[in-house]
């Protein structure tokens, strides 16, 4: 009787025992292996760039990594522009563009340096349409522009008298009678391929008052001559 129940105690010590590993390995070994995996998972932390949170791994000695920027988040680089060596870039509000100058204005100094303008005021009268040499008046100052320059080119008349000029275009090119002084812009006779024209003015005082062919490059070569009113 006692063997008996040595032999069923000693069967359930047994039992218990392995109903111990067995609910041990179940229920015990793989919390601890995923506690393990746990602690040996590096910590993470945040790092803010910009606007932009992004995670980062530490390294066992704490050390963070530079993380990686996105190339969607990448800054776009500006174009800058270099100051002038010396000194720092012009602005535009210090430097206003600057106006064109008037169509009228002459192209080009006339080659009669040192000479004063008259102070008086020219007056504009008429002046006419291409005419033949026949349908010029008998009192007009007949004056060709030819071989760069016009002939004649120093044309006397009387201050504060109307005085009438035909200008003919000795050539095959295209020239206009205009004043030096800015004042008389507005006065002008353009003249075609061997035709002649005539125009009709005053002057109010007397003086020299220059004048030239407006044609670019036309006056540097002599195209240019003076109105002396007495």
């Amino acid at each position: 009787m006692d063997d008996a129940i040595r032999l069923v105690i000693t069967v359930l010590f047994i039992g218990l025992i392995v109903l111990s590993i067995v609910f041990f390995g179940i229920f015990g070994i793989a919390p601890l292996t995923k506690l393990g995996s746990v602690i040996n998972k590096k910590p993470v932390s945040e790092v803010v760039i910009g606007e932009v949170a992004t995670t980062t791994a530490t390294t066992t000695n704490g050390e963070v990594p530079a993380p990686e920027t996105p190339g969607e988040h990448k800054p776009s680089s500006l174009p800058t522009s270099s100051p002038v060596s010396g000194g720092s870039a012009p602005s535009s509000t210090n430097n206003p563009p600057q106006e064109n100058q008037p169509v009228n204005q002459p192209s080009a100094e006339p080659p009669t340096p040192g000479i004063p303008e008259g102070s008086g005021k020219v007056k504009f009268y008429s002046q006419s349409s291409p005419i033949t040499a026949d349908e010029i008046p008998s009192n007009a100052i007949r004056i060709v522009v030819s071989g760069g320059k016009f002939t004649p080119a120093i044309i006397p008349v009387s201050a504060g008298s109307p005085f009438t000029l035909a200008i003919t275009s000795g050539n095959d090119e295209t020239h206009v009678f205009k004043f030096n002084n800015p004042a008389f812009a507005s006065i002008g006779l353009g003249v075609g391929p061997h035709q002649t024209r005539i125009i009709t003015l005053s002057i109010s005082e007397a003086g020299s008052y220059g004048f030239h062919c407006d044609v670019p490059g036309h006056a540097p070569q002599g195209e240019a001559g003076r109105i002396v009113a007495q």
